[in-house]
């Protein structure tokens, strides 16, 4: 009997070992670094994810900006499921939104709003303020990262989000360096630039808040000139009707691996780093709801 509570007790040891090194993994890999006069939080368990964060931040990758340099973000999803109702029925002046994101159907790049919309009794002001902000490019207010496969879209017809958000380019041709954006973001260095601002209350789905999406760092145009917002828009144009496969079957999926090679052509960035994010992003415990194996 002493034999095997011995037996015991070393297998209790050694569970032990494995937790406090996991925590220590954990705790390594939380990179804290200021962002415009904040601190933010990385929880990532592949270190050197948090590092390539940091750089994307810190601009030492390409000429970067964040998006609320050039673009309005919003209005939020919690105010227009306050002022509006979605209904499958036309209504008379025909306002839609990207209400849901059902991975069955938000495939691709290419979006089209799924939701007529019609103004709460009481709220016509208030729904008019929020119409006035609608847009074409979206980006996530949260993410099932295990089950999403896109992180923006690009809608021909102009709308509102319930769980999208949508921005409004400023002084630049809006279309062009909207689906240029549309085609950084769902890469895998601008999927790494917006998950590393997300919430960590629940990993494997985050929510975003207003300020992180305008913190969000994106290419700054102006400093890579038109050319390389062009090949990104001819990539989109591309692309943009190819399904992309879930999140943590991204390392293996060649259209997200066109979307990296065009991003890589266009702002100047080592093929190598970009193939490393998208391994490294495929394997992050909060896209594959899986134990960590580094």
């Amino acid at each position: 009997m002493a034999r095997e509570g011995g037996a015991e007790d070393t297998l209790t040891g050694k569970l032990a070992e494995l937790l406090r090194a996991e925590d220590k993994a954990l705790a390594d890999a939380r990179a804290q670094f200021p962002a415009r006069g904040k601190r933010v939080d990385v929880l990532v368990l592949a270190p050197r994810l948090a590092e390539s964060y940091r750089a994307l931040v810190g601009g030492s990758v390409f000429p970067a900006q964040s998006l609320s340099q050039i673009a309005s973000v919003g209005p939020a999803g919690q105010g227009i499921r306050g002022a509006y109702e979605p209904t499958d029925l036309p209504t008379k002046d025909g306002r839609r939104a990207l209400w849901g994101q059902d991975t069955g159907i938000l495939q691709t790049m290419a979006a089209k709003p799924d939701a007529y919309i019609e103004p709460m009794p009481g709220k016509l002001s208030q729904a008019d303020a929020y119409w006035s902000q609608r847009g074409r490019l979206f980006v996530p207010a949260k993410l099932r990262l295990n089950t999403a496969r896109v992180a923006a879209v690009w809608s021909a017809q102009p709308a509102v989000g319930s769980l999208w958000i949508p921005c409004r380019l400023v002084n630049f041709d809006e279309e062009a360096t909207e689906k240029a954006l549309a085609v950084y973001f769902n890469s895998s260095v601008g999927l790494l630039a917006l998950l590393g601002g997300r919430s960590n209350k629940v990993l494997s789905r985050p929510e975003f808040s207003m300020d992180a999406l305008r913190s969000v760092p994106v290419p700054n145009f102006g400093k890579l000139g038109n050319g390389a917002r062009d090949r990104l828009t001819q990539a989109y144009e591309s692309l943009s009707a190819t399904p992309l496969l879930p999140l943590p079957h991204m390392d293996a999926d060649p259209a997200r691996q066109a979307l990296d090679e065009a991003v890589v052509q266009a702002i100047g960035i080592d093929a190598g780093w970009a193939a490393e994010i998208r391994r490294a992003l495929s394997e992050e415990p909060c896209v594959t709801q899986k134990r960590y194996n580094p």
